[in-house]
């Protein structure tokens, strides 16, 4: 188990406060399941009154079964939460990867027993993929190269600002490079959010307090990250820089 929790690393913490409640077995008073249609309908109406053509989804619930280990693995490999626009489908499909989907449909996993804001949060993303604004992002996010740069860049640039400016006040520089590498993921989530209170708005059941709270956890523990992704890089930087000075 220690095992597997290590392994998720980074897809643990951004799930943060909701883990909980991605792997509900039971559902709660408002469930994604049985209120499916209202969010798809109030998704594409989202779309629409951003200016932006209706999303088209393919739904693909699981369920989880209470065993700790395998719905950890279920969370960890997105079928409780997850979604994958139709660019993406479609360029995994000129690569030779069967996606079992239609082109121009988008896929969302999610946990029939969770909460529907957590749901909404998913049709949220295909929202954003639609607009201008949002396509762009995302594109920033989920292109395998740009994924790739942003990476080295969160890990490269701290390190290498604590090494090359003088002493060990530094931090605030390597804080600023790492929260400038994961900005893309930052602002897609931020959108989805927002798309998720309005489609849970128009779908008649208007977020409450907690589910807001929810929506804004899921948020901050994609923040926080780099913050403790940057302080630690900072350190290997200025053991570098310590290093260095000694030589010259």
């Amino acid at each position: 188990m220690l095992d597997l929790i290590a392994a998720m690393g980074g897809n643990l913490a951004a799930y943060g406060v909701n883990v909980p409640e991605l792997m509900r077995k039971e559902p709660g008073e408002t469930p994604s399941g049985g209120n499916e249609n209202a969010l798809i309908a109030a998704a594409k109406k989202r779309a629409l009154s951003l200016g932006a053509d209706p999303v088209e989804y393919q739904l693909r619930p699981t369920r989880t079964t209470g065993n700790t280990e395998a719905d950890l693995k279920k969370l960890i490999s997105n079928q409780l939460a997850g979604h994958i626009d139709s660019e993406s489908l479609e360029r995994a499909g000129k690569m030779g990867i069967p996606t079992g989907v239609d082109s121009g449909i988008d896929v969302v996993s999610y946990n029939p027993s969770s909460d529907a804001s957590m749901l909404a949060h998913e049709l949220g993303h295909g929202v954003s993929a639609k607009t201008k604004v949002g396509k762009n992002i995302r594109n920033m996010r989920s292109n395998p190269k740009l994924a790739l740069a942003a990476s080295l860049a969160g890990i490269l640039a701290p390190v290498g600002a604590a090494a090359v400016l003088p002493g060990d006040e530094d931090a605030g520089a390597s804080l600023a490079l790492a929260y400038g590498a994961i900005a893309p993921a930052l602002a897609d989530e931020a959108l989805a959010s927002k798309n998720a209170l309005a489609i849970m708005k128009d779908a008649g059941m208007p977020a409450n307090l907690k589910q807001r709270g929810r929506l804004a956890g899921a948020y901050l523990s994609y923040a926080t990250a780099p913050m403790f992704g940057g302080l630690l890089l900072n350190k290997v930087g200025n053991l570098i820089d310590a290093d260095v000075d000694e030589l010259i």
